[in-house]
């Protein structure tokens, strides 16, 4: 995305310790208006963040933004019901999980997510259709992170509560979900969703990384490494050459340690090329004929001497 470009955050609720507003306010080129949830200006070419239940004409009103090509950020909070704009379902409270990647994206590259402890967290299952980026650790499979399209737009869910009460460093503070703003990568974990949102691939761009998003101007076919889809929000989870109007891109493995195939291969390749240039040793015998020439010289000299002995004691010498 080029760095010029300006953008809009809209953000609504009614916590005055938001930890996300701060970090939003943090990103380069980036505008981040706060509303009430009763009173919410014009939503028009905005990044709409929601931390806060909303009144049911506001649901309608987002319903109607996102349908016609907007984009939402659905924090969950606590009287956070099923609507449907959600990606997920919200179940019954959870306490103490852990987060794996579901999926791998540019959100969390460089993020130790999974290092952040969650104490509570809604059981959300996916939706038809719904994506799931981050899923809790335990055996349901929670969605944490999802997004799916809504009409001409996209919603994205974090179950990534923000923090509420006085202290939002105390771990004894129960409206204290999870630590996630806690970690000194949060702000970046705010842009590099931004970044996602409005799509990671410059048009121009002809190789990217899985996890990466491109935003068309309207619905278009393309061609993907398995299928072809038609869509106007293309997500690159597969590696391979993509189809897309005009021009071919070539996707790479994301994970740096999954995508350097070439110098583990070479690695692997020197290590076979060492293990079979060793010398293996085994024992074995063999009988070799000794050389006896020299007892038989030694021999000879000791008799040769034995015998000049023996003269002398003679008095022959």
């Amino acid at each position: 995305m080029p760095p010029s470009m300006q953008r809009d955050v809209l953000y609504i609720t009614d916590n005055p310790k938001s930890p996300s507003i701060v970090a939003l306010g943090l990103i380069p080129n980036t505008k981040v208006t706060k509303a009430d949830p009763k009173s919410i200006p014009s939503m028009s070419d905005n990044i709409v963040v929601v931390s806060d239940p909303l009144p049911q004409d506001a649901v309608k009103k987002l319903e109607d933004y996102v349908s016609s090509g907007g984009t939402a950020v659905i924090i969950a909070s606590p009287g956070l019901t099923n609507m449907s704009l959600l990606p997920v379902e919200p179940g019954t409270l959870g306490n103490k999980t852990s987060l794996n990647i579901a999926r791998q994206t540019t959100i969390t590259d460089g993020i130790d997510i999974e290092k952040t402890n969650v104490n509570k967290y809604f059981k959300a299952h996916l939706k038809d259709n719904a994506v799931g980026l981050v899923e809790s650790g335990d055996k349901e499979k929670s969605a944490i992170l999802a997004y799916w399209k809504f009409g001409k737009g996209t919603v994205v869910y974090s179950g990534l509560a923000d923090p509420r009460g006085n202290n939002i460093y105390d771990p004894l503070n129960e409206q204290v979900w999870n630590d996630l703003h806690a970690l000194p990568d949060y702000p970046l974990f705010w842009k590099q969703m931004l970044e996602w949102i409005k799509g990671s691939l410059d048009v121009t761009e002809y190789n990217a990384k899985t996890g990466m998003l491109i935003k068309f101007p309207a619905s278009v076919t393309v061609n993907t490494p398995a299928d072809k889809v038609t869509t106007d929000t293309l997500l690159l989870d597969e590696v391979g050459i993509y189809d897309v109007p005009g021009k071919n891109v070539a996707v790479n493995l994301y994970d740096e340690r999954e995508s350097n195939l070439v110098s583990s291969g070479l690695a692997a390749e020197a290590s076979n090329v060492s293990t079979s240039q060793q010398v293996v040793y085994s024992p074995e015998t063999i009988r070799k004929q000794k050389n006896l020439d020299i007892y038989f010289i030694m021999a000879a000299m000791f008799l040769v001497f034995l015998e000049l002995y023996y003269l002398r004691w003679r008095g022959e010498l």
